[in-house]
């Protein structure tokens, strides 16, 4: 007997911290704020928000998105 049903939501943006663990990028902080500076100033700045000094939060399809592109291009 089912009681309820239970929908998982993907989720869309992440506070940086959270997206940095979530690429698998914990351990290289300046390596991601160097990515994350490219990614909030080039075609990709909708993916980033900073609703105030302290939160940024990260669209992580965007971001994902964005690496890939990277990997596109890093031999031209």
């Amino acid at each position: 007997m089912e009681i309820t049903k239970v929908t998982t939501i993907p989720q869309k943006w992440m506070e940086k911290s959270h997206a940095r663990k979530y690429f698998g990028l914990d351990e290289r902080k300046p390596y991601f704020q160097s990515l994350l500076k490219e990614f909030k100033e080039g075609q990709f700045s909708d993916g980033y928000l900073s609703p105030t000094y302290r939160v940024v939060l990260i669209d992580v399809d965007q971001f994902e998105d964005f690496l890939k592109y990277r990997e596109e291009r890093k031999f031209r």
